[in-house]
C-alpha cells in the first residue's frame, strides 16, 4: 500500500529521498528515476488523448459552426445594406 502512495505524491512532486541511503542506494535511485520518467510519458500521453478527443469534437461540429457564421454575416450584411439604403433615401 505504501507504494501507491509514494507513486501518487512522486506523481504530484513530492518524494522523500532520504531513505534511499544504505545498501540498496543505487537500484533505489534507478528505481525513483524510471519511475519519474515513466510518469512523465504516461501523464504527456493523457494530455495528448483528451487533446485529439477535444480535436475531433471540434471537426465534427465544423460544418455546423461555419454554417451559422455564414447566415450571422449575411444577417450583419443584410443590416447594413437596410442603413444604406435608408441613408440614400433621405
Amino acid at each position: 500500500m505504501n507504494s501507491f502512495f509514494f507513486s501518487y505524491k512522486l506523481s504530484l512532486g513530492e518524494f522523500d529521498t532520504e531513505g534511499f541511503r544504505g545498501e540498496n542506494e543505487m537500484f533505489l535511485w534507478a528505481i525513483f528515476i524510471a519511475s519519474t520518467f515513466l510518469l512523465q510519458i504516461t501523464f504527456l500521453n493523457m494530455l495528448i488523448a483528451i487533446m485529439a478527443n477535444t480535436f475531433y469534437e471540434v471537426l465534427a461540429n465544423q460544418q455546423t459552426a461555419t454554417m451559422r457564421e455564414r447566415i450571422e454575416i449575411l444577417s450583419d450584411f443584410r443590416l447594413v445594406v437596410r442603413w444604406l439604403r435608408l441613408d440614400t433615401e433621405f
